[in-house]
């Protein structure tokens, strides 16, 4: 039984280390890609993961499989395709420090996933199906994440209305029909709240109630940091941070610190004015709400597959 299985890009970042005179970056190559990520952070808590994807049959590809299965991860589901190659990211900075991305991605290895090509007996073996953005972005490999997400739903492992086809085509719609029904809430939310009281800020809250959820997201990558170094420290990485247990330690948890801090401010009201409560109060339901559906869908799920 596999905790959780990746569906997604696997992608080599190329980042600047150096610029010459006339402006040309030097890069170095590191492998990338979200869903590789989430199934390296889930291995240094102990949890078993597969990943499914598509690289070229090139360098690059070779690295990627070799740099999953050295962290831990199962591989046998990522499909090795001479006719396109391995996906690249590049990272350049311009004359104040911000970052510019370009994509070799037209097409690039991951977009070209079809559902004929996944494994799903890796599927049948998960707790927990994963992807991201960026595969609902192409096709065919938009298809396949729908395709996998429904299959993985009539499982049980994924809520029952991603499992939902078009009877027409048998194409998976859940996904589409969950997004535009919680849009529409939103949007008719909107306009009540408006009609109800103009002065308020809609928008501003929900704003403010992503940004809760997605610095609460970040909390699990420094102990997952902290965990790596201890369990496996010989292992080479692209980025090493140097220094000692304390000197670790301290880069992990401060940054903890730091996100406890803004998640304080930006949810939990300082006074009970009524003006202060209309701002906050929405935020702080809003994240409490949001952490026990996931909560309770975890439990849900493993209730079903002890």
């Amino acid at each position: 039984m596999l905790d959780a299985i990746a569906l997604g890009e696997l992608l080599i970042d190329f980042a600047t280390v150096d610029t010459d005179r006339d402006g040309y970056p030097t890069l170095a190559a590191h492998p990338g890609g979200a869903p590789g990520n989430f199934l390296a952070a889930l291995h240094a808590y102990g949890c078993s993961g597969a990943m499914l994807g598509k690289v070229g049959a090139d360098t690059f590809g070779d690295l990627l499989c070799a740099t999953l299965a050295q962290a831990g991860i199962r591989t046998e589901g990522i499909v090795r395709d001479p006719s396109v190659f391995t996906t690249l990211a590049f990272v350049t900075f311009g004359p104040g420090g911000e970052r510019a991305f370009s994509f070799a991605r037209k097409p690039g290895a991951d977009t070209q996933l079809r559902f004929d090509e996944l494994d799903l007996s890796l599927l049948d073996e998960a707790r927990l199906l994963h992807f991201g953005s960026l595969s609902l972005t192409q096709e065919p490999v938009r298809s396949a994440t729908q395709q996998a997400a429904a299959y993985a739903a009539a499982r049980g492992d994924m809520p029952a209305v991603f499992s939902r086809r078009w009877a027409k085509n048998d194409m998976p719609v859940g996904a589409a029909l969950t997004s535009g029904v919680v849009a529409s809430a939103v949007c008719i939310l909107g306009v009540i709240i408006e009609l109800l009281s103009p002065a308020s800020s809609l928008f501003w809250s929900f704003f403010a109630l992503n940004l809760v959820m997605l610095l609460l997201s970040y909390m699990p990558v420094f102990p997952a940091f902290l965990r790596l170094r201890a369990c496996d420290p010989d292992a080479e990485r692209p980025f090493r941070v140097p220094g000692g247990r304390g000197l670790l330690r301290a880069l992990a948890y401060v940054p903890m610190a730091l996100i406890l801090i803004s998640i304080f401010f930006t949810a939990v009201p300082l006074s009970t004015d009524s003006e202060t409560l209309s701002h906050y109060l929405p935020i702080t339901v809003g994240s409490l709400v949001s952490i026990a559906i996931g909560e309770v869908l975890i439990a849900a799920g493993a209730r079903r597959h002890p």
